[in-house]
């Protein structure tokens, strides 16, 4: 529970609303938590292969979106192949978060667009072409058309002057 006045980092709430994934998908704990220690070690182990990068980053992040900020270290150590990848993988995992968890889908995508990175940025673009990603909209209610009541003072229903007229 956070206290009266602290605001919590982004990241921190993500962490709040859980994988975007079913158990049987995520990647086990211990693996999270040796990426979380090392990410560019992965890296490292998987230097040029952009398809094993972006499915390492999707699956992981997906698994735990509080991972994004250990992203942000491996991208510091990445190439620019490599932090292309990278987009590609939020954009996957982004997708992944969409329909089950759209408030971690939303942050992943203000993350990345926040980064700033032309080549994150891309590869991020380049995946959500292919693998589009939709967010429910919030939209409100609109308001009734033709000759819709309202309550007056004393609970009579009036006629909306404002609105338009029935085309009968």
């Amino acid at each position: 529970m956070l206290a009266v006045g602290v605001l919590a980092s982004p990241v921190t709430l993500l962490a709040a609303e859980q994988s975007c994934v079913n158990v049987g998908k995520r990647n086990p704990r211990s693996e999270l938590d040796r990426f979380k220690q090392a990410p560019t070690g992965f890296l490292n182990d998987i230097r040029n292969d952009s398809t094993k990068i972006s499915g390492l980053v999707s699956s992981f992040v997906a698994s735990d979106p509080e991972l994004l900020d250990t992203v942000k270290q491996m991208i510091a150590s990445a190439g620019t192949a490599q932090r292309r990848a990278i987009g590609m993988g939020l954009a996957s995992a982004a997708a992944q978060c969409a329909n089950t968890r759209p408030s971690v889908a939303v942050a992943i995508s203000d993350y990345v667009r926040k980064m700033d990175d032309s080549n994150v940025g891309s590869g991020f673009q380049a995946m959500r072409q292919v693998q589009p990603v939709t967010l429910p909209q919030v939209t409100k209610p609109k308001p009734a058309q033709g000759s819709a009541l309202i309550e007056g003072e004393f609970g009579e229903k009036l006629t909306d002057p404002f609105s338009e007229p029935e085309i009968q």
